[in-house]
């Protein structure tokens, strides 16, 4: 969520549908608190990512720190951010730029989110990953940390740190960072499940999925 209209109030931004990923869908906020209708905000220009399929994770943040909020998406499997940058108040149609991110050998992304995870009132990037099956370890998934090192202007970000990894068995889909129970830093909520089984139709289903809380530690 996230201003992108500029009014005040934060709206809603989702990736699309499985198979668009030339689009993503934005909410916007009315002053009773209810959302308006679903309209579609199209990437001018050639698809960020072919193979995304609508997987996209947008962020609604002050990517540049020019006081209007921009749009920034990651992708599952690419080290490249997409940023379309704001005002962007009555726009259906966004250029966005890459920002190629140093990718961590043998791993391969699977969730991004941007956060200020160390307070220091800059917006930094988490990545959570799996193995990309290439090297002879596999690694477990595991969510690291792009710390931004810019006082101003568009991010700079340090090679990645490691934050967690899951036991073994378990994979991650997704995590957000959240001040969990009045905490001063965020921590992580991350989605996690293990195994397969088939149900109804030869569909594949885990086994087990549920959430778990990493409280950060100072």
């Amino acid at each position: 969520m996230g201003d992108f209209d500029g009014d005040g109030r934060p709206d809603l931004v989702s990736g699309s549908n499985c198979c668009d990923p030339r689009r993503i869908h934005l909410f916007l906020r009315r002053a009773d608190g209810s959302f308006a209708e679903r309209q579609g905000v199209r990437f001018a220009g050639e698809t960020p990512n072919k193979y995304a399929r609508g997987l996209a994770r947008p962020h609604l943040v002050d990517w540049d720190r020019d006081g209007h909020t921009d749009v920034v998406i990651g992708y599952p499997g690419g080290w490249k951010l997409q940023v379309g940058r704001g005002p962007l108040a009555g726009k259906t149609e966004v250029e966005f730029r890459p920002v190629e991110l140093s990718p961590i050998p043998g791993a391969s992304p699977i969730h991004y989110h941007i956060a200020d995870w160390d307070g220091d009132g800059r917006l930094d990037v988490l990545v959570g990953v799996q193995s990309d099956r290439a090297g002879e370890r596999p690694m477990p998934h595991a969510v690291h940390w792009y710390r931004n090192t810019s006082d101003a202007g568009p991010p700079v970000f340090a090679n990645a740190r490691p934050l967690l990894e899951l036991p073994e068995r378990w994979e991650m889909s997704a995590f957000t960072a959240v001040a969990w129970g009045g905490d001063d830093g965020p921590s992580l909520v991350v989605s996690v499940w293990k195994d397969w089984k088939r149900v109804e139709r030869g569909i594949p289903w885990p086994v087990a999925s549920e959430l778990w809380l990493y409280r950060r530690r100072d």
